[in-house]
C-alpha cells in the first residue's frame, strides 16, 4: 500500500537544530536519520518532490505542495527504520532509509550530483540495472503512476491509440489507452479500466493481458458501473 498526501500549504517546523546535506543518484538509495518526536522535512536541491511512497501506517507524512517539500514523522514505537521513496518534478526517484532517534527534527537536504539535466536513463543505470525484475517493474509503475516524466523513457503525444487499444476476454471491461511512455527495453502505458456492467464488478489483469505484457497494475479490482479506473501496463518494447 502507498500513502500520499498532498497540502498546498507550507507547514513550518520549529526548533530545527539538525542539518544534513547527502548526494544523491538519480534511481539511487541513501541513509539518514529523522526524529522520531518532530516533523522532519526532506527537500530536493533546485527541484520539487511531488509524490511520496511507502507503507501504511508507518509513518505521518504531509507533502508542501506549493514549494515541493515533503514533512515525515514516524509513527511506530522504535528504532526499526522506515523506507520510503520520492519522486521530483524533474524525474528524479529516491529511496530513502530513514532511521528514527529522539532529538529535534532533522532538516534533510538532497543535491543530485551530476545534476537534474544530466541524469542518465533509468533502463542505463547501473542501479536500476543491478535490481531483480520485481524492483525494476515496481519503481517503473511508481513512475507511470506519477504520469509525468520517466527519464530516459520518450513520452508518445500523438500516439496510435487503435495500436495499444486491446480487447478483453471479458464482454464487461474495456480498455483505454491515455499515455504511452517507450523505453529501451520496457514500454509503460497509463490506461483507464471501464466497467460495462450494471452491478460491482470483481476484475482480474488476466482478462486484459494480452502476450508481451510484463506486469499489470491494479489499484483496485472492484469496478463500479461506468467509472473508470486508472490502470499501469507494463510491457517489452517492441511487442506493442
Amino acid at each position: 500500500m502507498f500513502k500520499i498526501t498532498l497540502l498546498g500549504f507550507l507547514f513550518v517546523v520549529s526548533h530545527v537544530e539538525a542539518f544534513q546535506k547527502i548526494k544523491i543518484e538519480n534511481y539511487g538509495q541513501v541513509k539518514a536519520t529523522i526524529s522520531k518526536d518532530e516533523m522532519n522535512r526532506i527537500s530536493v536541491e533546485g527541484d520539487r518532490i511531488t509524490q511520496l511512497f511507502g507503507i501504511e501506517d508507518k509513518f505521518e507524512t504531509e507533502l508542501d505542495e506549493v514549494n515541493g517539500q515533503v514533512f515525515i514523522k514516524p509513527l511506530t514505537i522504535g528504532k526499526d527504520p522506515l523506507s520510503i521513496t520520492i519522486v521530483t518534478e524533474e524525474g528524479i526517484t529516491q529511496d530513502l532509509i530513514l532511521t528514527p532517534k529522539k532529538g529535534p527534527s532533522e532538516v534533510i537536504l538532497l543535491q543530485s550530483k551530476e545534476g537534474l539535466k544530466n541524469q542518465e536513463s533509468i533502463e542505463t543505470s547501473f542501479y536500476f540495472k543491478s535490481l531483480p525484475i520485481q524492483q525494476k517493474v515496481l519503481k517503473l509503475f511508481k513512475q507511470l503512476a506519477g504520469e509525468g516524466r520517466i527519464r530516459g523513457f520518450v513520452k508518445e503525444e500523438n500516439f496510435d491509440r487503435f495500436k495499444y487499444e486491446r480487447t478483453s476476454k471479458s464482454p464487461n471491461l474495456r480498455v483505454r489507452p491515455i499515455t504511452v511512455f517507450k523505453g529501451r527495453e520496457f514500454t509503460g502505458i497509463v490506461a483507464e479500466l471501464v466497467s460495462t456492467t450494471c452491478l460491482p464488478y470483481l476484475a482480474s489483469p488476466k482478462e486484459i493481458y494480452e502476450e508481451g505484457d510484463m506486469a499489470i497494475s491494479f489499484p483496485q479490482q472492484i469496478l463500479e458501473p461506468n467509472s473508470p479506473v486508472r490502470i499501469y501496463i507494463l510491457r517489452k518494447t517492441g511487442r506493442e
